[in-house]
């Protein structure tokens, strides 16, 4: 009967050593529901009574730390292209799952639109000033592509390559962030055939690409660009890659 007792006392001690966070933290792990990939740039806040007691936002693993507290009573965690999700304050670690949302995007077409009257060097530099995301320059293009186009996309943060199919063997990209798809924009005019494998994106020579930028989540991409990270008939968004050809460049 004493080893009994002291078996279980040695698990309650285990259980309670387990649900106290480390260093007074509570760390909140945030994924897409559908991909089950991490969501950054999530902001995570503690509430009470529905005031904010602390906000945080989710690095490029989805994961955010608040501070622990008694008063803490849930979770509130809101994402570009999600719904909100709340959940009950456990005062452990958390993880939650962000379902995809559609976004409002009428008012985005005009931007769009104005873009095209600008070179896209001008372009790619002021986003590359403004936004996160990963940006290669005709430098960096020129190093990555000797071997074809798709080449660049090696060794990218956030970026994988995969399924090798088709007729020329091309691979699929996509994102290790968000929903994980990838949508395609060449030059100022959408991609609605993302496949490398064909037309358009199968016509690209290594000469003929100046530059691209990379958003691997709807969160990451420029609103005026929005409306071109969601594929035809889609419930969720996608990362965006702007490809800029020697023609729109200058």
């Amino acid at each position: 009967m004493r080893q009994s007792m002291v078996f279980q006392t040695a698990g309650l001690a285990l259980s309670l050593m387990l649900a106290v966070p480390a260093f007074g933290q509570v760390t909140v792990h945030v994924t897409d529901l559908t991909s089950g990939n991490p969501v950054p740039l999530a902001a995570v806040q503690s509430l009470r009574g529905g005031d904010a007691l602390e906000t945080q936002s989710t690095n490029a693993e989805g994961i955010a730390r608040l501070s622990y507290s008694d008063d803490a009573e849930t979770v509130q965690v809101m994402a570009l292209g999600y719904a909100t999700v709340t959940v009950v304050w456990t005062g452990a670690s958390i993880s939650v799952g962000l379902p995809p949302q559609a976004l409002e995007l009428d008012s985005i077409a005009v931007s769009v639109e104005a873009t095209r009257r600008f070179p896209g060097r001008l372009q790619f530099s002021a986003r590359r000033d403004e936004h996160p995301g990963l940006f290669l320059d005709p430098f960096d293009i020129g190093i990555k592509s000797k071997y074809g186009v798709v080449e660049v996309f090696r060794e990218l943060e956030g970026i994988r390559r995969t399924r090798w199919t088709g007729p020329r063997n091309m691979p699929t990209i996509v994102s290790s962030l968000g929903s994980g798809c990838i949508q395609y924009r060449l030059n100022n005019l959408p991609v609605r055939n993302g496949n490398w494998n064909y037309w358009p994106l199968s016509s690209l020579l290594p000469q003929d690409v100046m530059a691209m930028e990379i958003y691997r989540f709807i969160g990451e991409v420029p609103p005026e660009l929005r409306k071109d990270a969601w594929p035809p008939n889609a419930s969720h968004p996608c990362g965006l890659v702007v490809i800029w050809t020697r023609e729109a460049w200058e």
